[in-house]
């Protein structure tokens, strides 16, 4: 058809879709059920009706049994049985009021026209109803040519399609009218009958519907394109089965058509549409051909029809082996028989749901049934035990779901029969005893199907049981003979079996006799191993200690060893063996026993020269006595020569030297302890609960206390500078010097030791005195001792110079106070000095203070004198001559500075190492010097040196303080040692989330434990060299060791994650301390941090491509877990997607316009997703020829004027 004709066809057909779609009243048809599912064969029954009055009737359009039913609102289609596939029901209702104008009115003509010769043209009304009244006239310009009496149609209540032929001149305009006419009795009122007309020419509109006007116009005659429609286009025809087709063509110059074939051939001469029509196509190769004649070139056109006739397989079936092994390729084989065409055929082996295999064979044009097996490897494991295999034939024809026949299922029944039986029996068996025998059958599947059955001299033994996949039968059983028996053992499984057999033989082998008795240590013994009664007798006997061979005889000889009774052989194993040989075995028995030697104990437990315990305590719970001796020794304590019960609750009265003595009949050991009982302190003094002091007298009072080992004393009591405590002797003392209001208050004693400690309270009140009275005292004494001094130093017989050296009262020299002697008896001097110069001299008398509890002196009172050498031999008295004054010292006037220098000053020591720290003084009035401390205190009297010493520092509050004893004042200086013992921490390590989220604070904490001093650590967290915080402790007063954890805030990013995090804890100790620092690091910890995806490369992206060219779009993305990726584009065969190490590709090979779109691709994990779009133009190749044209002209076009401007230029010149 050429293209005008198209043209025009298509705007016919826009025409009436335009102008269609007037109201009709509703249909009303109720089809019951709506929806019918037959089987083919079966009887169907189908109601169908409708509510409205007005109806002529109902009926069944059917391939099978239509129906039609006048005047009834009713119809039912009833099939006895359904055969056909094609039925096709429909339910039509005829009514009295429907009238229906047509849908469209075309009018067709030839395309072509011969000058003088006639044609046809063609009036096609479509959709119309009622066709009875239809009226169809023919107009040539505006003359009526032709009626209604040439209009054919298909139907008469229904819309139909109506025609009307009238032949037509060329050159002229026709249209085409219908209308429909009722008559007088047509239900519309007051109007003129519908009628349709068509536009002629302006202002002639009318409300009918017509044809466009068709203009013939006549032109040469060419040849003309071949045009064979065959509808439909390809056939698919079950073998047997009707067919039809149509073929027809729109040329006018038709001469004839019809169809070649090997069946039903037709030829219908002037005929534009032929029908090839086969009742029952049964022959395979048919090959239908149509042709049209034609009056002009082309004479004839044929056209093959594209069928295709197949055939249902007669079976499908599996054929598969009687036995498959588990682990061995095996071929179940699908066997399709009588099908065709076997190119459509495709067959497939599937394990339940499971396709396991798939045949085609596109490429057998074989038209005709064939048969085919096809093999499939299968290697069954035992979970294919059960299994249901099936093999399905499809015949898959065209568009939709194929034609499917599948075989029965073959149910997969694999075994393991691989291994040997097993038969466990020893081939020599001692005669009348029971011994084992075992048949078994390892690895067999299934092994609930294996049976085993164990012959015993063919007695059989069927007590089958299971180890997993093991199958055996296990007996006991007695020879009462020599006489051979003979054991087999058979297995089979299903119709496979397997045999194994054994002899045993019988043998008669005694137990050996041991024969051995306890010795002395020292003296000799002897052991005897026999056996009597074998068979054969060909016995070997043996002695061996053990495990050594010792002795050995034959032929049932007996066996001896002599043996020296030691002590280290007592309880060592002797065993007598015998051996008996059987061909290519031997069997063993033997009696064992150990040897007995008798000696006197011995204490192996090492007891120390004493012992500390504590009162409450028991000797047992501290000494465990291990003793050694046969036979075993009686072990007892003994205090004083008696016996002492070791379990009993020890008092403080029981210490003392006790004795763990041991022994048996051949003897006894002794081992001796000294067991000192040790108790916590109790207070004896101070008995009082308080005491009174005048204001500025001085005070002193103890505090004992009983207790092992000695306690030793701390005091809590109000600070004052004129308060000094000193212990000796087991008891302390304070002495508070020149009372005050600073000294009111309670003393607290604390006795202690490392069993307990006791507290007593003291309430010093410090009350008013009369100083005056005092002062006038201290004058008088002053006065008196010039002449005293005088006289006593008249009467020296050797003249000098002396000096006069204060000295304190003592039991040796007397005081004023406690003897009541006079001045004249107090020896002032405790050497002497001769000198040639003036002396000055100062003379001190103290008073005593009448408070029981004082031992200090308080009130001085001092003369300064000079002494004036008169001759070398004596002294006068009135060479004295007194140069001072009477003066009166107030308490604690000039007195000397308090000095202690400890060295070093500041020590630093790991707890449990040694420390050794030196106390001293240049103060020349030293009474002694000590340290006070939990571990290891020191007194030295008269010593102005102390050393603190200690091996193993294990106490962490010792708390050393030197002190100075002084005889002036201040008379005790004390300082404390600045002590920092040190623990490095037992462990370091990092608590963290499994994972971080990038953004998201999280804490990781370092955790320090079994570390001290707290207020020197310092604990800082590490990102690899990067320190990302840092705590210290140092308000943390806290001695003991601690746990510390520390928690860090962290707020990763994309960096950080797979970063090493180290905790470090150090402690920074200071002057003294280990240098570096101690520091402890933990485990570095890598913590994954998970985040969204980003993507590596800019997130919009426009690339081209030429058309047949290749191009790879990528698309890649960091994330935390790593993204995965999605694509979105419509697919194509030429795009394929590709993702490997982290980059997700599109390859598109042999481009062309259909990949010419936007490509998504999304990178995505559990936190987010990133998008990246990449638009693809595809450029043509004519684009590239029209530049190559374009460059190519404009070369030529340079080339032309290059030349014509060097021609112009010659004729110029």
């Amino acid at each position: 058809m050429e293209f005008g004709s198209v043209m025009r066809a298509m705007f016919l057909g826009l025409l009436c879709f335009a102008v269609t779609g007037a109201a009709s009243p509703v249909c009303d048809v109720n089809i019951d059920p709506s929806g019918v599912v037959v089987r083919f064969g079966d009887p169907v029954t189908v109601n169908c009706s409708t509510t409205r009055e007005d109806v002529l009737g109902a009926g069944w359009e059917s391939s099978v049994s239509p129906v039609n039913e006048p005047n009834s609102t009713t119809a039912f289609l009833n099939v006895s049985s359904l055969a056909v596939l094609d039925a096709k029901p429909k339910c039509s209702m005829n009514f009295n009021n429907e009238t229906k104008l047509p849908e469209c009115i075309f009018l067709f003509a030839p395309e072509f026209m011969k000058i003088g010769n006639g044609s046809n043209l063609k009036c096609l009304v479509l959709g119309v109803a009622s066709a009875q009244y239809l009226a169809v006239q023919f107009y040539k310009g505006d003359d009526q040519i032709a009626g209604s009496d040439n209009v054919t149609h298909n139907g008469t209540q229904f819309p139909v399609n109506a025609t009307i032929t009238f032949p037509i001149n060329h050159g002229v305009n026709y249209t085409c009218t219908a209308e429909l006419d009722f008559g007088s009795e047509t239900p519309i009122q007051d109007t003129s009958p519908p009628y349709a007309t068509s536009t002629i020419g302006p202002g002639e509109e009318k409300l009918n519907m017509s044809s466009l006007s068709y203009t013939i116009s006549p032109t040469a005659a060419d040849s003309l394109p071949c045009e064979v429609n065959i509808d439909p286009s390809r056939v698919v025809v079950r073998f047997g089965d009707p067919v039809t087709v149509n073929c027809s063509t729109t040329r006018e110059d038709v001469m004839g058509a019809g169809w070649e074939s090997s069946v039903s051939s037709v030829n219908e001469p002037n005929s534009k549409i032929t029908v090839w029509n086969v009742s029952s196509l049964i022959v395979w190769d048919a090959e239908p051909k149509c042709f049209i004649n034609y009056m002009n070139e082309p004479r004839q056109c044929e056209e093959k029809l594209d069928l295709v006739i197949y055939k249902y397989p007669e079976s499908v079936s599996l054929i598969a082996p009687e036995f498959m092994k588990i682990g061995e390729e095996s071929n179940i084989t699908c066997q399709v028989l009588d099908v065709a065409p076997i190119r459509y055929l495709t067959v497939k082996l599937y394990k339940g749901d499971e396709q396991l295999g798939n045949r085609s064979f596109t490429h057998n044009s074989t038209r005709f049934p064939v048969n085919e097996s096809i093999p499939f490897p299968v290697t069954p494991t035992r979970a294919d035990n059960g299994a249901e295999y099936t093999c399905v034939a499809e015949l898959q024809l065209g568009p939709g779901e194929p034609i499917k026949n599948s075989s029965l299922p073959f149910r997969m029944l694999p075994i393991d029969f691989e291994e040997q039986p097993i038969l466990t029996v020893s081939e020599n068996v001692e005669v009348n005893q029971s011994s084992t025998v075992r048949c078994e059958l390892k690895n067999a599947f299934p092994p609930e199907e294996v049976q085993v059955e164990l012959l015993i001299n063919n007695e059989s033994h069927t007590n089958i049981s299971t180890d997993m996949d093991n199958v055996y039968v296990e007996e006991s059983f007695t020879l009462d003979s020599f006489e051979p028996a003979v054991i087999t053992c058979h297995v089979s499984l299903r119709s496979l079996s397997k045999s194994t057999s054994r002899n045993v033989r019988g043998y008669v082998l005694p137990e050996p006799t041991l024969h051995t008795e306890a010795v002395l240590v020292n003296h000799t013994g002897i052991v005897t191993c026999t056996v009597d009664g074998s068979f054969p007798a060909t016995t070997t006997q043996r002695l061996l200690l053990n495990g050594s061979i010792v002795n050995e005889t034959h032929n049932s000889t007996p066996a001896q060893y002599e043996f020296k009774a030691e002590k280290e052989l007592n309880g060592k194993m002797i065993t007598c063996e015998t051996e008996l040989n059987l061909a290519a075995t031997s069997v063993k028995k033997n009696q064992s026993t150990t040897f007995n030697v008798l000696y006197p104990p011995t204490i192996k437990t090492h007891f120390p020269v004493s012992k500390d315990l504590k009162e409450g305590e028991t000797l047992s719970s501290h000494f465990d006595c291990e003793a050694e001796g046969n036979p075993p020794p009686k072990t007892v304590w003994l205090k004083d020569s008696k016996e002492f019960d070791s379990s009993k609750i020890l008092t403080r009265t029981d210490g003392g030297v006790y004795q763990l003595k041991t022994m048996n009949k051949f003897g006894s050991a002794l081992a001796t302890v000294t067991v000192t009982v040790g108790y916590e302190p109790s207070v004896i003094n101070p008995a009082v609960e308080s005491v009174s002091v005048l204001n500025g007298d001085s005070l002193v009072f103890n505090c004992t206390a009983d207790g092992i080992p000695a306690p030793t004393y701390t005091w809590k009591h109000p600070e004052a500078d004129n308060v000094k405590i000193t212990t000796k002797d087991g008891v302390s003392t304070v002495t508070i010097t020149g009372a005050s209001s600073s000294n009111h208050g309670v003393y607290e004693c604390h006795a202690w030791n490392l069993h307990g400690n006791s507290t007593r309270k003291v309430t010093v009140e410090v009350t008013g005195n009369n100083t005056l009275l005092l002062t006038l005292v201290a004058v008088a004494v002053a006065v008196l001792l010039v002449p005293i001094v005088c006289f006593a130093y008249k009467k020296k017989s050797t003249t000098g110079s002396y000096t006069f050296l204060p000295t304190n009262p003592s039991s040796a020299n007397g005081s004023v106070a406690n003897n009541g002697q006079t001045a004249e008896d107090i020896p002032l001097t405790t050497g002497r000095q001769r000198q040639s110069n003036n002396r000055s001299y100062t003379c001190c008398i103290v008073k005593h203070s009448p408070n029981s509890y004082t031992h200090s002196y308080v009130h001085t009172v001092c003369i300064y004198v000079s002494c004036i050498t008169i001759s070398k031999h004596k002294m006068e008295f009135g060479s004295l001559i007194v140069l001072g004054v009477l003066v009166l010292c107030p308490e604690g006037a000039a007195s000397p500075v308090c000095e202690v220098n400890i060295d070093p000053s500041r020590v630093v020591v790991r707890f449990g190492d040694p420390v050794i720290v030196n106390c001293s003084t240049t103060r020349e009035d030293v009474m002694g010097a000590g340290w006070e401390s939990s571990i290891n205190p020191v007194n030295e009297p008269n010593s102005k040196i102390t050393v603190w010493n200690v091996s193993s520092l294990t106490s962490w509050d010792a708390e050393p303080k030197c002190f100075i004893n002084c005889m002036n004042e201040p008379r005790q200086c004390v300082q404390k040692l600045d002590l920092v013992i040190y623990k490095y921490p037992q462990s370091v390590s990092l608590i963290a989330p499994e994972f971080m989220k990038i953004g998201v604070e999280s804490t990781i904490t370092c955790q320090v434990l079994d570390v001290a001093p707290a207020r020197y650590l310092s604990v800082k967290l590490y990102k690899g060299d990067e320190q990302l915080g840092n705590r210290s402790f140092t308000h943390n007063s806290t001695r003991f060791p601690v746990n510390e954890s520390v928690p860090f805030p962290v707020t990763p990013t994309r960096a950080d994650n797979g970063a090493g995090y180290t905790c470090v804890a150090e402690l920074q100790l200071g002057p003294g301390g280990p240098k570096p620092n101690p520091t402890k690091r933990s485990p570095p910890l890598k913590i994954p941090v998970f985040y969204k995806p980003s993507l590596l490369s800019a997130d919009e992206e426009n690339v081209e491509v030429r058309e047949g060219g290749s191009i790879v779009l990528k698309c890649s993305a960091d994330g935390n877990p790593a993204p995965t990726y999605e694509w979105k584009y419509p697919k194509a065969d030429n795009v394929q997607e590709i993702t490997k190490d982290g980059v997700s590709t599109v390859n598109i090979t042999r481009a062309s316009s259909s990949n010419d779109r936007v490509y998504e691709c999304h990178a995505k994990n559990r936190y987010g997703v990133a998008t990246k779009n990449i638009t693809l133009t595809v450029k043509g190749r004519g684009a590239f020829v029209c530049w190559v044209v374009v460059i190519g002209v404009g070369v030529l076009v340079f080339v032309g004027l290059a030349v014509g401007f060097i021609c112009y230029g010659k004729r110029a010149t």
